[in-house]
């Protein structure tokens, strides 16, 4: 359990950090996306202290749901910053949390 607590932490950090870094490049957009997602993970921390195996779940939906976006982006533009990355980041979460979530 303190796995997928610390990796819904770590992913909620990196997508507000990315928020930050896209509204320093010109987009709101992905401000409010990144704090928006940050603030989805952290929920799902917070829920994975009463239920971890429905917050672990919530936070591999959000995974999936951020994953194909970002898969979508990068071979929309075939640029590995920042759509490549963050689905690299993304997968990375979402592999920790299935293999933690079978480990309850």
């Amino acid at each position: 359990m303190p796995l997928a607590l610390y990796t819904l932490v770590a992913l909620a950090v990196l997508m507000a950090i990315g928020g930050a870094i896209g509204f320093r490049a010109g987009s709101k957009v992905s401000l409010m996306a990144g704090f928006g997602s940050a603030a989805a993970y952290l929920v799902c921390a917070w829920w994975a202290q009463s239920s971890p195996k429905a917050a672990i779940i919530a936070g591999i939906v959000i995974c999936g749901v951020l994953s194909a976006m970002f898969a979508l982006r990068f071979v929309k533009t075939k640029k590995f910053m920042p759509s490549g990355m963050l689905l690299v980041v993304t997968d990375m979460g979402l592999a920790v949390l299935v293999v933690s979530l079978f480990l309850l």
